[in-house]
């Protein structure tokens, strides 16, 4: 587990068996106030619940947003348009928390940059698209190094061994070697020390036997 902070946004990722999106949100609007969802990014109900939910944004601000080339698209089938006090006319909510549901809507579309499912249950306070990205790359990182600290057991390195030869082919600056064989080599190594390589890790182990090159 562990937690990224970006501004006002919060977040906690916790490992878990199912991807669970669990959001929390609070805007000063009578509308909205503070609102709270959960939901398991794999289910059937996430279609129906969640995928519905549009954006939403401040009619007064519609003007400000296009001169700047933003918002377009924008339309009350799309975006649920809010004024100070309620909802724009003609404008109905989809559900009574359609706001909150809607961040994570927007979670669960930037979680997608990782290009992979998580397991994982992630909390989040005050969601936004910059915090989410933050939340992508350090989830990428901790994949990333649990990649590398991989521990491969001795038993596994003598496994794939080779029993007659192997094509070494070393750094493309240096020439490529033809087939060497090793046999010999590796049991006269193994014979000299048997104990001395269980101690060693798997890297180590395996310059010992084979030696240098």
């Amino acid at each position: 587990p562990f937690v990224v902070n970006e501004g006002d946004s919060k977040y906690a990722v916790l490992p878990d068996e199912r991807s669970v999106l669990s959001v929390s949100i609070e805007f000063d609007h009578p509308l909205i106030g503070r609102q709270f969802a959960s939901h398991e990014v794999a289910s059937d109900a996430f279609a129906r619940e969640v995928c519905p939910a549009r954006t939403f944004g401040f009619y007064q601000d519609a003007e400000k947003l296009r001169a700047i080339g933003l918002a377009h698209g924008a339309d009350t089938q799309n975006t649920v348009v809010l004024t100070a006090d309620g909802l724009y006319e003609g404008v109905e909510l989809r559900f009574a928390d359609e706001f909150v549901r809607h961040k994570i809507l927007d979670l669960a579309g930037d979680l997608a940059l990782l290009g992979h499912r998580i397991q994982a249950q992630i909390v989040a306070e005050r969601p936004g698209h910059r915090g989410n990205v933050e939340v992508v790359k350090a989830i990428a990182e901790q994949i990333r190094r649990k990649k590398l600290a991989r521990r491969v057991d001795i038993n596994e390195i003598f496994h794939i061994l080779p029993h007659r030869s192997i094509l070494y082919r070393p750094h493309p600056r240096r020439k490529l070697l033809d087939e060497i064989s090793v046999m010999d080599h590796c049991q006269h190594r193994a014979l000299e020390g048997p104990h001395r390589l269980l101690e060693l890790g798997p890297a180590q182990a395996l310059l010992q036997v084979l030696g240098p090159v």
